[in-house]
């Protein structure tokens, strides 16, 4: 039996944070409305500006980069799963805090485990919602926390971190296109240039557990400057069949 033609021109093995061609999230879209089968479509936008306000660098791209810990969230919701064990790998349901702690997940014993999917965190709070890193490590699969996070403070590398905005949820009736969209402000109050490369957005269950979603590793990094202030935005689409 000869393979199917995607076989060859997409090799097995998942690529985390591969940028394919636009024309195959154009055709994923297309298929997804053919078949009746909503698939999200996530973008970042990334914008710094100066002490004075004026924008000083610009960045948008597609975010593709869903961890192990959002696909089993997701999976347990959708098939109303038993608890989960305390083994982070495939094959398994649990979710890796960014402390590096295996957590079983709840979800037979009282409803949602997460108490705040996107994360939404208060002012000075860097330990969940969105986040922004200056690591280079590559994308994984496997990623609990990002690879060097750029913490709340006034400090080299650290940003001031403004409580995250509520998010704004927006229905198109002609596509049958629901957007949903999330936003903070980051303020760099040190003396110097923090160079970004890493995005992503740590959420929350109970105890105070912290839990990554998504990490992005931006193909271009973006430099906010000294007293400067960066404005992080993750729109996610889906259209629905009807």
């Amino acid at each position: 039996m000869s393979k199917h033609p995607i076989d060859t021109l997409h090799p097995p093995g998942f690529r985390p944070g591969h940028a394919h061609p636009e024309a195959d999230y154009l055709e994923l879209s297309r298929l997804s409305a053919k078949l009746g089968l909503p698939v999200p479509q996530i973008h970042l936008t990334l914008s710094a500006c100066d002490a004075a306000g004026a924008r000083t660098a610009h960045y948008h791209a597609r975010s593709h980069t869903f961890n192990r810990n959002f696909w089993n969230y997701i999976f347990g919701i959708t098939a109303v799963a038993p608890n989960g064990t305390a083994t982070f790998a495939a094959g398994f349901l649990a979710m890796k805090d960014t402390g590096n702690t295996v957590r079983a997940i709840n979800f037979g014993a009282g409803g949602n485990y997460m108490a705040d999917f996107f994360g939404q965190a208060g002012a000075a709070n860097s330990a969940r919602g969105i986040v922004a890193g200056i690591g280079s490590t590559a994308e994984s699969f496997e990623h609990n926390a990002l690879t060097t996070q750029c913490v709340n403070g006034n400090g080299v590398n650290q940003f001031g971190y403004d409580a995250q905005l509520a998010t704004t949820v927006a229905y198109t009736a002609g596509t049958k296109t629901w957007d949903a969209t999330i936003r903070r402000l980051l303020h760099n109050n040190s003396a110097a240039t923090i160079v970004v490369t890493e995005i992503g957005i740590i959420a929350y269950g109970p105890a105070t557990f912290n839990f990554l979603l998504q990490r992005d590793l931006l193909a271009v990094p973006i430099n906010v400057l000294a007293a400067g202030q960066l404005t992080a935005t993750y729109t996610y689409s889906l259209t629905f069949p009807a």
